[in-house]
């Protein structure tokens, strides 16, 4: 595999990646998910088979032949998929990582878990989620309850049968 190969893949990821980022600077888009994997999987594919199809018709476009720009959009779908799944991480709110934030932010960088606790009391992570379910039309409220959408009820039986699958207790794994 040449350079050139890697190079343009890569270059190819980053170019996604910075638009994401400036995208994401200026405004969350609404159903965030759903336009990363538009600018990170849907453009650079559509770029992709532009190159290797080689409008201009010499079989070369920016000194890669077709199975090298196909190898080259490879390296950025692996990159852009290991990006997507963990982008759902970065962007959802950690009890973990928010405890570890908590710690290093305060004056003493140590706090006891009274304190810890008493953040959570406004229960910002299950409101957070509501809001994210809501806005993605996952959950609708009626009289003041929550219910499923027909999409919700299929995802939560996908996982509850892999959950299943797995041997996992309900509520925990």
């Amino acid at each position: 595999m040449k350079i050139d190969v890697i190079l343009y893949g890569l270059l190819l990821f980053g170019a996604s990646l910075t638009l994401h980022i400036s995208i994401w600077r200026i405004r969350l888009p609404w159903m965030s998910s759903f336009m990363l994997v538009l600018l990170l999987v849907g453009a650079p594919f559509a770029v992709g088979i532009g190159v290797m199809f080689d409008l201009g018709g010499s079989g070369r476009l920016v000194g890669l032949n077709a199975v090298e720009a196909a190898e080259a959009m490879l390296l950025h779908l692996c990159l852009a998929g290991t990006y997507i799944a963990g982008y759902p991480a970065v962007r959802a709110v950690s009890p973990s990582l928010d405890i570890l934030i908590m710690i290093s932010a305060s004056p003493d960088k140590r706090m006891r878990e009274e304190e810890m606790l008493r953040r959570y009391a406004d229960m910002r992570l299950v409101s957070a989620r509501i809001d994210d379910l809501r806005s993605y039309h996952l959950l609708i409220e009626h009289n003041g309850r929550y219910y499923l959408t027909v999409p919700a009820r299929f995802i939560a039986r996908t996982f509850l049968l892999y959950r299943r699958f797995l041997g996992l207790p309900m509520g925990r794994g």
